[in-house]
């Protein structure tokens, strides 16, 4: 065998073993990214499983709609103060609701946006406007969720039609929100 021949013979093997890694690497990224997928999936779920309120499930009766809300005539008493904790125990990590009370007429002053791939995506609160009745409400702040406007809930509702809600509604105007987990809120500034 001359020197030709062996270096063929040599650059065929190493093609042949190439293949094989590429093949095996290949299969390998697959298996993880299924696994991946799996586990984010997992968790997602997890996240969007509805919370336990500490009087039971949170879906009975009113306009709660299943979130551990009051009906829409049990909102807080004018003069009871803003924020209070509207949910005890969760099964997730999420943050306690939140219900915020507005008792003026006129804008409350809160940029909102639709998170997500769609205007459906969470009701976010970006920022409070400077002077305005939510700047003086210590529970508002950035990456907060919006779960219900005096009662009914607007998970899942277009942005707009949230937003009407929002701005349409008679005082007293009772938001449920969801606070950002701490590491959220910290990345807002």
């Amino acid at each position: 065998m001359n020197w030709r021949e062996s270096f063929g013979e040599l650059s065929r093997q190493m093609s042949e073993r190439t293949e094989e890694l590429v093949e095996a690497t290949s299969k390998r990224t697959e298996e993880l990214v299924e696994a991946t997928s799996k586990a984010v999936i997992t968790s997602l779920e997890a996240l969007q499983q509805p919370q336990q309120t500490a009087g039971g499930d949170g879906g009975g009766g009113g306009s709660g709609g299943g979130l551990g809300l009051p009906p829409t005539s049990a909102a807080p008493k004018p003069g009871s103060g803003s924020g209070s904790a509207a949910g005890g125990s969760s099964s997730s990590k999420q943050m306690p609701e939140v219900m915020v009370e507005f008792r003026a007429d006129g804008p409350i002053g809160i940029n909102f946006e639709s998170r997500g791939r769609d205007t459906r995506g969470p009701m976010t609160i970006v920022s409070c406007v400077p002077g305005g009745a939510a700047s003086k409400e210590p529970d508002i702040v950035p990456n907060s969720i919006v779960l219900a406007v005096n009662g009914a809930s607007v998970v899942g509702l277009p942005f707009q039609q949230a937003l009407a809600m929002i701005k349409e509604s008679p005082r007293p105007l009772v938001l449920a929100i969801r606070p950002p987990a701490p590491f959220e809120a910290l990345g807002s500034a």
